[in-house]
């Protein structure tokens, strides 16, 4: 009989990679959603466009002046915190 000794998960690691899991994910959501025509992001130049920029933990969204664009953004937004079951904070987030 072999004795294992059995360690308790890395927890920070664990963490980690969900965050990176719902951050993939909500990156492929908003790719999707620009490619469906919900929302556009801002043209930089006539071949260069910015839908969204993504750094560790936050999430820059890019879209025109309009109405049902911002409404498609919270839909999406909203979608992906119900999915991952992770709060958004709006006390910190901002429109622009």
């Amino acid at each position: 009989m072999i004795n294992t000794i059995v360690k308790p998960p890395n927890t920070s690691y664990n963490i980690l990679t969900l965050f990176n899991l719902v951050a993939k994910g909500l990156y492929m959501l908003i790719i999707g959603v620009t490619k469906d025509g919900m929302f556009s992001g801002i043209k930089i130049r006539s071949d260069f466009q910015v839908c969204h920029l993504q750094s560790i933990d936050d999430t820059l969204i890019c879209i025109h002046n309009e109405t049902k664009s911002l409404l498609n953004v919270i839909k999406t937004i909203r979608w992906c915190s119900n999915y991952s079951k992770l709060i958004i904070n709006y006390h910190k987030s901002s429109l622009i």
